[in-house]
């Protein structure tokens, strides 16, 4: 349609598409599951092709990523509160292990912090896309691995001496705010925000075991929250599905829904 779009570590943008703008995929930072899966994709054998649209793009971004190995201990901790045995079983993992808090944490952090330096080089060095998106996963990780903190009475074999980690999740949400404030700043006043979980979380009720299972899992209920020139404001979206957040983004970009797109927005503009 004529628009412009830059994207920036969205899930399942590799391979890189071409597109009027930018595209990092979201194999150019830390991916924490290659590390779990084997990654595949059409159209390229070697992983390494197609990480950005241009394809030279990579090379000048990836001075800008946060590999794990360079992310001190003390910036970690700023976050969550670690202990010493936590803090030694974070530096020393070489990889992250599925729903340990601190290694998952750490490379976790890893992605997110990469994603935010590559957005940040992007609005800076290149003119602002009319669609410019980017994905935070902090959020979901310490979901997984600490909600027994969270939420203890929730868990009957939870450990009253680990309450260090009360404030786990919304430290870690408070740092994704951090981030997304320092993007928001760095775009065009006129600019629509838009803020979506593609889902919620909640207690499984069971102490997470490393490698077999987590604290806290998916549930269908998230958020959306629009801000800007063109929000209504305290408009009430009432109860939207995942399918609608295309048509919504697309209604703000004043462009139609596609014809086989079975969301909606929840306004006409």
């Amino acid at each position: 349609a004529g628009r412009s779009a830059g994207v920036v570590g969205w899930w399942t943008t590799w391979p890189a598409e071409p597109v009027d703008g930018f595209i990092v995929s979201d194999h150019l930072a830390f991916n924490r599951w290659d590390s779990w899966a084997q990654r595949g994709g059409p159209g390229s054998a070697d992983p390494n092709d197609w990480l950005t649209w241009p394809p030279e793009l990579a090379a000048e971004l990836r001075p800008q990523a946060r590999r794990p190995e360079d992310i001190a201990l003390e910036t970690l901790t700023s976050i969550v509160p670690f202990n010493a045995r936590e803090q030694r079983e974070m530096m020393s993992a070489k990889g992250p292990v599925l729903f340990h808090g601190p290694s998952v944490f750490r490379f976790g952090y890893s992605t997110d912090a990469s994603n935010f330096s590559f957005g940040m080089y992007m609005l800076e060095q290149h003119e602002q896309p009319d669609l410019f998106a980017t994905l935070f996963v902090l959020g979901d990780i310490a979901g997984h691995v600490f909600w027994h903190h969270y939420e203890p009475e929730r868990f009957a074999e939870f450990d009253a001496a680990e309450a260090h980690l009360r404030d786990a999740i919304p430290s870690a949400y408070r740092q994704i705010d951090r981030w997304t404030a320092a993007l928001v700043a760095q775009l065009d006043p006129t600019t629509t925000i838009v803020i979506v979980s593609d889902h919620g979380m909640g207690p499984e009720g069971v102490v997470p075991e490393p490698g077999v299972n987590p604290a806290g899992d998916h549930l269908p209920e998230g958020i959306l929250v629009v801000a800007g020139p063109k929000a209504l404001r305290g408009f009430d979206f009432g109860e939207l599905a995942s399918v609608d957040f295309a048509p919504t983004v697309l209604n703000l970009l004043g462009l139609p829904s596609a014809e086989d797109m079975p969301g909606r927005a929840p306004w006409k503009r």
